[in-house]
């Protein structure tokens, strides 16, 4: 049986341009709003939605997949702005975040970072382990800032990355 705290949307949070969002966890019905967002996605950031391709379709599998455990922020339009995942069955957890384009630098992934360590927490995971391009400075500011440190570079699809990962 699910916990009733996440089948309610959290309290409004304040962004830096005095919007606000919420944040749970995915529901199946969830599926057409992650769609619009991963098609509104630019093609760079499909790198990060491994194994689903970029498409409106995906965010219907990704919402029903179960071994994602995925939290969600919506605007006061209920449209997904910001998505964050960790795949349960990984040790260390594997994490994925991604803010919609035009979003970013408002607060979201900062939210969703805080959430997502909570619940990993909640989930017993000892550590989380992540992938950053090298040139995307605000993910890495970010991620670092919330104790997660480089253990390699990667060199993938001819995009330069970091392997980065934090102990819980």
């Amino acid at each position: 049986m699910k916990s009733p705290r996440f089948e309610l949307a959290v309290m409004p949070v304040p962004l830096k341009n005095d919007s606000a969002i919420t944040v749970r966890r995915k529901q199946p019905e969830d599926g057409h709003c992650l769609g619009q967002m991963l098609a509104d996605c630019s093609e760079r950031t499909s790198y990060f939605f491994h194994p689903y391709p970029l498409t409106y379709e995906s965010g219907v599998m990704v919402a029903a997949d179960e071994s994602i455990l995925c939290l969600v922020a919506f605007d006061d339009q209920r449209a997904a702005v910001g998505y964050a995942w960790i795949k349960r069955a990984r040790d260390p957890a594997s994490l994925g975040m991604v803010v919609r384009d035009g979003w970013q630098g408002l607060g979201i992934g900062r939210i969703l970072m805080e959430q997502i360590l909570v619940e990993a927490k909640t989930l017993g995971k000892k550590a989380i382990a992540l992938t950053v391009l090298q040139d995307n400075k605000p993910a890495l500011n970010l991620y670092q800032r919330f104790g997660f440190t480089v253990e390699e570079e990667l060199q993938n699809q001819n995009v330069p990355a970091y392997r980065m990962k934090v102990n819980l």
